[in-house]
């Protein structure tokens, strides 16, 4: 359909579209009919077999965009194809906040209840995407100042990207909830990535590229990891566009020793993560102590708030910052944001005490 677009009426038409996509939320007519006919296309009964998926994300949504920023994006930007469409686009390096915030808002739009039936915010958000793909795929090839290698690189964003992204979403969120200490079940994982797989295909992922469980997730991530991943300078700028976004506007230096906690050594490396040795030891303690303590908060009917204080400051910024234009405040479900608080002011003795602990190893301000 795209192809179509940009075959009738050349680069500007597909230009127009990937602005369109970026300023606007539920606006058909800021489409092509093409386009907007795509959007508004039903979702059929197997899209909604997404079993209790969305559940997690209800009780740790904080987390897992905390997750999202310091392990799914700087894992992205290691992947060496991948960044480089990345950086050639420019998104990240010019504009990562905005970056930051459409890819936590699919996340939130997504995950939210209700979001992937029909009708729902979730099914535009991923169908957005998989358009912004095409688009940005097109734009890529067209561009005649700056030619993509193709015979390196392979076509960009191409299925084996889209896997990687989804994997990115899904089975790295739950490595990552893992790695910080929350047990989680092998139920709740199960559901999650079946949640995910339901996004998969609305974000055009083939059905065989797409995992059946977590185990095969597993070895789909650890399989493109080994063709894809390489130290270089694109990545590096990537990560350092980013962790300055986040050090502003949560405490600093605790991203980099999350990204250290979470990523390989060796990744952390190449993509420049810099080493902090007090740091990066009490983010090592705080995640022993959740481990301990979460499987206990769960035969109450709760779950650890220590990293509440931080992943809040993250989802405060998105929800009161400029986005500028015509693009659309970040959406977040009043009674999401409102259980997500009350979780932590339930838990607000440890996590006050998890909060000083991040923070005595956050550099003082100069």
């Amino acid at each position: 359909m795209v192809r179509g677009i940009f075959e009738a009426r050349g680069p500007v038409a597909i230009d127009q579209l990937r602005r369109g996509l970026f300023r606007y939320e539920a606006a058909e007519d800021a489409l092509p009919m093409e386009a907007a006919s795509f959007m508004a296309e039903p979702v059929d009964a197997v899209q909604l077999e997404i079993g209790r998926g969305q559940d997690l994300f209800q009780e740790l949504g904080p987390e897992v965009l905390l997750i999202l920023g310091c392990y799914s994006l700087p894992a992205a930007y290691a992947a060496t194809k991948g960044a480089r469409v990345l950086a050639q686009t420019g998104f990240l390096t010019e504009d990562t906040d905005r970056r930051l915030g459409e890819t936590t808002q699919m996340v939130v739009d997504v995950m939210s209840t209700g979001g992937l039936e029909p009708g729902g915010t979730g099914v535009w958000a991923a169908r957005k995407v998989r358009l912004m793909h095409a688009a940005i795929r097109h734009l890529v090839l067209a561009r005649t100042d700056l030619r993509w290698d193709t015979e390196r690189d392979g076509i960009p964003i191409n299925q084996e990207d889209l896997a990687a992204t989804l994997m990115t979403f899904s089975y790295l969120v739950v490595t990552g909830l893992r790695r910080l200490g929350f047990w989680v079940s092998s139920t709740d994982a199960e559901d999650y990535l079946a949640a995910w797989k339901v996004v998969g295909g609305l974000m055009g992922v083939l059905p065989e590229l797409i995992p059946e469980d977590l185990d095969e997730a597993g070895q789909l991530t650890k399989g493109i990891e080994s063709r894809q991943i390489a130290p270089g300078d694109v990545g590096h700028g990537l990560t350092k566009a980013l962790l300055a976004v986040l050090d502003a506007k949560t405490t600093p230096g605790v991203p980099a020793a999350l990204m250290r906690r979470m990523l390989p050594r060796s990744v952390c490396d190449g993509l420049g993560v810099p080493r902090h040795k007090v740091r990066d030891g009490l983010v090592v303690g705080l995640c022993g102590l959740v481990r301990l303590i979460d499987p206990v908060l769960q035969l109450f009917g709760t779950r650890t708030a220590a990293y509440r204080r931080f992943s809040m400051d993250l989802v405060q910024y998105l929800i009161e910052r400029d986005r500028g234009g015509e693009r659309a405040e970040f959406r977040l479900p009043t009674e999401l944001h409102d259980f997500w608080k009350d979780q932590g002011d339930r838990n607000a003795p440890g996590a006050r005490i998890a909060n000083r602990v991040l923070a005595a190893g956050a550099p003082r301000p100069a």
